[in-house]
C-alpha cells in the first residue's frame, strides 16, 4: 500500500538509494528550518490506508472472480479458541536433560521420552501453584511430554508460589535483623580508653584555667576521673 499510495515516501529495500537519501535530507532540512515535515501525518496515513483497505476488500477475489474478499469473510464460521486459563498462566524455564530427567528449583521430573533428549536443552513449562507435573517442550515449542515429579527437596513445598513467599519472608526478616543490630550498636556505643585519655587531657587543660590553689585543681581532676569511670 505505501509503495503505491505514498511512492515518494516509500523507503523499502527496492527503493533507489538516491530517493531515500533525498527524502532524509528534505526531512532534516525542514526540521532545521522549523518548517512542517514533508512526511504525511499519522492521520493522513490512516485515512489513506483505510481507503485502500476498503477498496481491497471489495475488489474481485483473485481466485474466485465472482465474489470479493469481504463477501468471503462473511461466509466464514468463527472457530472458538479452547485454551485452559491455567495454561496461559504457566511459566517457562530452560533446562538441560540428564538421565531422562530435568531439574527445576530443587525438584526432579522424569519421563521415558526424555531419554532421547539427554544432554540437550528443553523448555520446562510449570504451574506456579502446583509442582506435581510439568510440560516439556523442544526449543521450537513442540510438545515432548508431560513429566511427573519424582523428587522434591524437604525444604520446599508443593507450590512454587509458596516457596517464593517463604524466600521473600526470609529476606525481609534478615533485613530487619540487620537494621535491629545496627540500632543496638549505635545505642550502646562506648568510649574506649584512648578517647577517655584524650578527654582527660582536654579537661586537664581546662583545670589550669581554674583560679585557686593547686590542691583545688587536683581535686577537680579526681572528680572528673571518678565521673568518667
Amino acid at each position: 500500500m505505501s509503495k503505491i499510495e505514498f511512492a515518494r515516501f516509500y523507503c523499502g529495500k527496492d527503493q533507489a538509494d538516491e530517493v531515500r537519501t533525498k527524502l532524509v535530507m528534505d526531512v532534516k532540512r525542514a526540521n532545521k528550518q522549523g518548517k512542517p515535515s514533508p512526511l504525511p501525518t499519522i492521520w493522513e496515513w490512516r485515512e489513506t490506508f483505510e481507503r485502500w483497505l476498503d477498496k481491497y476488500h471489495h475488489r474481485p477475489h483473485p481466485e474466485h472472480k465472482h465474489t470479493t474478499p469481504a463477501e468471503m469473510f462473511t461466509q466464514l464460521s468463527r472457530t472458538p479458541v479452547h485454551t485452559d486459563l491455567c495454561d496461559l498462566m504457566k511459566r517457562q524455564e530452560w533446562r538441560s536433560v540428564s538421565r531422562g530427567m530435568v531439574s527445576l528449583y530443587n525438584r526432579k521430573y522424569r519421563h521415558p521420552a526424555l531419554l532421547a533428549w539427554n544432554g540437550q536443552k528443553v523448555i520446562v513449562e510449570y504451574d506456579w501453584w502446583n509442582d506435581s507435573l510439568v510440560t516439556i517442550r523442544s526449543q521450537q515449542q513442540v510438545l515432548i511430554c508431560d513429566a511427573e515429579i519424582v523428587y522434591r527437596a524437604r525444604f520446599v513445598s508443593e507450590s512454587f508460589s509458596e516457596d517464593a513467599k517463604a524466600k521473600q519472608l526470609k529476606h525481609s526478616i534478615a533485613r530487619l535483623e540487620t537494621k535491629k543490630n545496627e540500632a543496638i550498636a549505635r545505642s550502646t556505643a562506648s568510649i574506649d580508653h584512648v578517647q577517655q585519655m584524650d578527654a582527660v587531657a582536654q579537661l586537664s587543660d581546662l583545670a589550669g584555667l581554674i583560679e585557686g590553689n593547686e590542691a583545688e585543681q587536683w581535686e577537680f581532676k579526681d572528680n572528673l576521673l571518678d565521673y568518667l569511670d
